[in-house]
C-alpha cells in the first residue's frame, strides 16, 4: 500500500531541535552564544553602513509585557485562564497559587477601572458629549506592562499548565493563546515579512537578519542532530528502509537522515537552499552551502554572499516562515505544495508523526482533509487529546465513534480508518510501527 509519512517538529525534538514555542528563546541564546559570530556577520552584511538593531530579548520582553494589557482589556480571556489555573494543583505546578493571586489583582484593577452606565453617562454630559460617546473606563490600559519577575513566572506556569489533565477545550486554548502571545515567533516573522515586502528599510533588514539566523541555526542543529542519530532513539531510524511505495512530507528544515529525494517534499523549505530574490531564482546544491559543515563554515558562507539591500541584490533563505499567511517566496514552492497534494491523493495510508495540525498550517491541513477521504490515517503525538480534537474537527469525525483499545501494549483510540497513538515518535516500538503499517486491521 502506498504510504505517505507526514513529519512535524516533534520528530526533530528528540535530536535537540526546539518546538515553535521555544524557538525565540533558542535563537536569542544562539545569537549570544555559539552563533554570536554568525549573528554579527549577518548584521554586518545587511547593514550597508547602518546598524541592524534587532534584539530577540527586547522582542520577547515586549510580547510578555503585552500580556497585562490583554488581561486588563479582555475579561473573557482572563476568566478562562483563571479557571484553568484553579485546576492546576501546587504539586503539579509549583507557584500556581502565586500566579493566581497576580491574576486576581489584575482582575481587581480591571474591575476598578470600569464605570457603571449611570456614572459614564454623567461624566460624558459634564464633558459636553453625548451618551453614545461615553467612556466606560477611566484609564486606557494600552501599554500597561508587567515587571519582569511576574511576567516570567506567568510564562513558566502557563507553559506547564497546558499539560494538566481535566482542562476544558476553552481553558487549554486560552492557555495556548497566552503562551503564544508571550513567545510568538510566528507573529514576529509575519510582522517582519510584511515590512520586508512593503520596502520598509529597517524591517526589511530585520527580516533578513532573523531569517538568515534561523537558517544558520537550523543548519547547525541539522549537523549536530545528524551526528546523534545513531546513538539517540528517534523516529528517523524507522524510515531507514522505506520502500518505493513510501513517500515523506516534512515540515522540518533539517536533514537528519537520508530520505529519497524524488519522494520527499520539504513543505517549508530547507537549510541548504536560498533564493536570489530580485531574479526569483532558487539556488540549490551550491558547494559553499553544502560545505558549511560547522559554525565557522556557516559564517564563512553567509559572509561570502554578494548581498546589498540598498541595491536590491538580496538573497533570501529558502524557508517559508512558520506563519498563518504562507508567502509564496518562490514559484518552486507552488510545485512542492502541488506535489505534496498529489502524493497524499495517490496514497492509501497517511501516517502523521509529531505534527499537531495547528491553525497556522491551515493551507496544508486543507490539502490533508481532502486527500484523507476514504484512507487510513494514523496520528502519533504525545499531546494526543488536543491533536485528536483538531483532526476529528478537520475530518468531520465524531470523537465518540472511536474505540479505546490496546495496541502493542499502548492504549490507543481507533476506528476502521483512524488511529490515534499517544506517543513521541522516538517511543514507537517496532511492533507498533508494524501494526500501523499493516493498517491496524
Amino acid at each position: 500500500m502506498k504510504t505517505v509519512y507526514v513529519l512535524g517538529a516533534g520528530v526533530d525534538r528528540a535530536l535537540g531541535l526546539p518546538l515553535a514555542d521555544g524557538l525565540l528563546r533558542e535563537l536569542d541564546a544562539f545569537a549570544k552564544g555559539d552563533g554570536k559570530a554568525i549573528s554579527q556577520t549577518i548584521k554586518g552584511k545587511l547593514g550597508g553602513g547602518r546598524r541592524v538593531r534587532f534584539s530577540f530579548e527586547k522582542y520577547v520582553s515586549n510580547q510578555g509585557e503585552n500580556f497585562a494589557e490583554r488581561v486588563l482589556t479582555d475579561p473573557t480571556l482572563a476568566g478562562v485562564v483563571e479557571s484553568a489555573l484553579e485546576k492546576v494543583k501546587e504539586g503539579a505546578s509549583d507557584g500556581a497559587a502565586a500566579v493566581q493571586v497576580v491574576l486576581e489583582k489584575l482582575r481587581a484593577i480591571r474591575e476598578a477601572n470600569e464605570l457603571d452606565e449611570e456614572t459614564a453617562n454623567a461624566v460624558a454630559a459634564l464633558a459636553g458629549e453625548s451618551e453614545e460617546m461615553a467612556d466606560h473606563t477611566m484609564l486606557r490600559m494600552r501599554g500597561v506592562a508587567l515587571n519582569p519577575a511576574p511576567r516570567n513566572a506567568m510564562l513558566r506556569i502557563f507553559r506547564n499548565a497546558q499539560s494538566t489533565e481535566g482542562l476544558s477545550e476553552d481553558e487549554r486554548e486560552a492557555l495556548g493563546l497566552v503562551v503564544a502571545a508571550m513567545t510568538n515567533f510566528e507573529e514576529l516573522l509575519t510582522e517582519l515579512f510584511a515590512g520586508f515586502y512593503s520596502n520598509k528599510g529597517s524591517e526589511a533588514r530585520n527580516y533578513l537578519y532573523v531569517s538568515w539566523l534561523l537558517w544558520a541555526y537550523m543548519r547547525w542543529k541539522s549537523l549536530t542532530g545528524r551526528a546523534q542519530v545513531e546513538g539517540t532513539p528517534n523516529f528517523y531510524a524507522k524510515l531507514a528502509n522505506l520502500t518505493a511505495d513510501d513517500s515523506v512530507i516534512t515540515f522540518n528544515y533539517t536533514a537528519l537522515c537520508d530520505l529519497p529525494q524524488d519522494r520527499t517534499v520539504r513543505f517549508h523549505g530547507d537549510c541548504l537552499s536560498f533564493i536570489r530574490q530580485d531574479r526569483g531564482e532558487l539556488i540549490t546544491n551550491v558547494e559553499a552551502a553544502l560545505g558549511a559543515t560547522d559554525l565557522e563554515g556557516i559564517e564563512k558562507f553567509i559572509g561570502g554572499l554578494d548581498m546589498s539591500v540598498e541595491q536590491n541584490r538580496i538573497y533570501l533563505p529558502a524557508v517559508v516562515p512558520p506563519s498563518a499567511m504562507k508567502p509564496v517566496i518562490n514559484r518552486a514552492f507552488i510545485t512542492r505544495w502541488a506535489q505534496a497534494e498529489q502524493l497524499m491523493t495517490d496514497a492509501g495510508m497517511l501516517i502523521v508523526v509529531g505534527y499537531a495540525f495547528n491553525r497556522i498550517d491551515s493551507h496544508f491541513n486543507d490539502l490533508f482533509r481532502v486527500a484523507a477521504n476514504g484512507k487510513r490515517v494514523a496520528v502519533v503525538n504525545p499531546s494526543i487529546e488536543d491533536t485528536r480534537e483538531a483532526v476529528c474537527r478537520l475530518l468531520g469525525v465524531a470523537a465518540d465513534t472511536l474505540t479505546a483499545v490496546t495496541m502493542a501494549g499502548v492504549p490507543v483510540q481507533r476506528s476502521n480508518n483512524l488511529l490515534f497513538v499517544p506517543l513521541r515518535g522516538e517511543d514507537i516500538s517496532d511492533e507498533m510501527f508494524a501494526q500501523m503499517r499493516d493498517g491496524w486491521a
